[in-house]
């Protein structure tokens, strides 16, 4: 499910660099849903592992698992800041993760620095969800959206703290652990929304569709399981999740400075496919020293 969550993001990229798409355009610019998705099935894999692991085993998982890619894009923000003659405090901003709260002028990447923080709080979220149920759910999920929609936040900030909802909604289905109550919570959360963003005056539709796109994606999921030439595609595309993601944000800058319509794919979805397994390797040998205190 979150590999064919990230392939919604890349479909809804290549929208967004003038790939040409033809009819599927309009469809693709609705991919940005892939997100939303990604964050409640994070949610709902991260208390598989809260409640498997020590604390301390927890953050480090976690942890060794993202750095290593923020890190990536770190370089690739600071290869951009010294081109364009950046100072160090966008250095320091970027490497400290200190710019997502207005440290510099540089900006890395909005989900994993969110991710990183998101991380770190996780067991206080998950231990409030589990003591008192949709109560505590409404009552955070309500205090993310006024924060984003009352205060003078940054959009990649409110891009954060409006999915907030999205990734609490993940540790409820896990507290519940009923798929028919899960759907139901899914549309109630559908509700919450919609009304909030009328109230609000700020609808956008990526937030309040993703419960609907959710509950196609289970079925559509289901049935591609069962077709076995696309159980290669799909676990390929579920191993290297996240190094998938590091590699569009790069090569989507780099798709802007081409012309030519068939270099654009080319350079699009082969780099994409060619730095994702790179990475992939790298944060693979990376993981194993942290666990191994040697890299094999």
């Amino acid at each position: 499910m979150m590999g064919v969550a990230i392939l919604m993001v890349i479909v809804y990229h290549a929208a967004c660099c003038n790939l040409p798409m033809g009819v599927f355009t309009q469809v693709a610019n609705y991919g940005l849903i892939g997100v939303d998705i990604f964050m409640l099935y994070s949610a709902y894999g991260l208390c598989y592992s809260y409640n498997k692991h020590r604390i301390s085993e927890f953050y480090a998982r976690r942890y060794i698992r993202v750095v290593p890619l923020y890190l990536i894009l770190v370089c690739e923000a600071l290869v951009r800041n010294t081109l364009s003659g950046g100072g160090m405090t966008n250095a320091i901003g970027a490497l400290s993760t200190s710019f997502f709260w207005g440290v510099g002028d540089i900006f890395v990447d909005w989900y994993l620095t969110a991710m990183l923080y998101i991380y770190l709080l996780f067991p206080l979220f998950y231990n409030i969800i589990s003591k008192f149920g949709l109560i505590a759910y409404i009552t955070l999920a309500i205090s993310f959206l006024l924060v984003a929609w009352y205060l003078p936040t940054t959009w990649f900030q409110d891009s954060a703290l409006c999915r907030m909802p999205i990734f609490l909604a993940g540790i409820v289905i896990y507290v519940a652990k009923k798929k028919s109550l899960a759907i139901s919570f899914l549309l109630s959360f559908f509700l919450l929304l919609t009304c909030f963003s009328y109230f609000s005056g700020k609808v956008c539709l990526t937030y309040y569709m993703a419960p609907f796109v959710i509950c196609l994606l289970i079925f559509f999921v289901s049935v591609t399981n069962k077709v076995i030439r696309t159980k290669p595609v799909l676990e390929f595309i579920g191993k290297y999740t996240l190094e998938l993601y590091v590699a569009n944000c790069i090569v989507m800058r780099l798709v802007a400075q081409i012309s030519s319509t068939i270099e654009r794919y080319v350079v699009y979805y082969g780099l994409i496919l060619l730095l994702a397994f790179f990475f992939g390797l790298l944060n693979e040998r990376v993981q194993r020293y942290f666990a191994y205190g040697t890299i094999r």
